[in-house]
């Protein structure tokens, strides 16, 4: 792309897989993220807005090199929480006990989150013993787009040895309801599922 030039041709194929669904309920709506996983929520936060909703976003990360974006999204008009494990910006400690007290503040609450798979899993066991609804964005390496080349998979709910479950991170997600994976079976990306391919 660097080597393009103004009035170059461009092939794009798109849009591709699946986004946030937004339900327009006045549940509050708490976005949870840390590092490159704050881009797709910083969209979800405008989409969010414009339909009238407050947001407030919980962002964590090991140290404030890891904290992005914290005035953009405020710019937006939402609401900003800070955490870092070694406490060099915002609270000291992991995002998920912040996500703790704003569940016990907020109990009708929808949780979006994007993020590393560790911070996504803490999100999940936290969200699955309140009872909350979470959608989150995987972050997976994903070559081909269209589910044709299986690099990014992810071991969907119900996945055994004798009853695989894959399922594409392009095709079917990146965002997927937290129902639909398997946590406690680590839900690892970039597997590959040579038994049968994705669901």
């Amino acid at each position: 792309m660097s080597e393009l030039h103004v009035g170059d041709r461009v092939e794009l194929l798109g849009p591709l897989g699946r986004g946030f669904t937004v339900a327009d309920t006045a549940c509050a709506k708490l976005l949870v993220g840390g590092g490159i996983g704050l881009v797709p929520l910083f969209l979800l936060a405008e989409a969010l807005i414009a339909k009238g909703h407050k947001v407030r976003l919980l962002m964590g990360g090991r140290s404030r090199d890891d904290i992005l974006a914290v005035t953009e999204f405020e710019r937006l008009g939402v609401e900003t929480y800070v955490s870092t494990d070694d406490g060099s910006l915002g609270e000291a400690g992991i995002v998920t006990r912040v996500l703790e007290r704003k569940l016990d503040k907020y109990p009708c609450a929808e949780v979006y989150a994007c993020g590393p798979m560790p911070m996504l899993a803490a999100v999940e066991q936290v969200c699955a013993t309140r009872n909350v609804p979470l959608q989150v964005s995987l972050e997976a390496h994903m070559a081909c787009g269209v589910g044709a080349c299986l690099g990014c998979v992810v071991k969907g709910a119900g996945h055994s040895d004798q009853a695989p479950n894959y399922l594409c991170t392009c095709k079917e997600g990146p965002v997927f309801d937290a129902k639909e994976l398997d946590w406690g079976r680590a839900v690892a990306t970039g597997a590959g599922c040579p038994e049968g391919g994705c669901r």
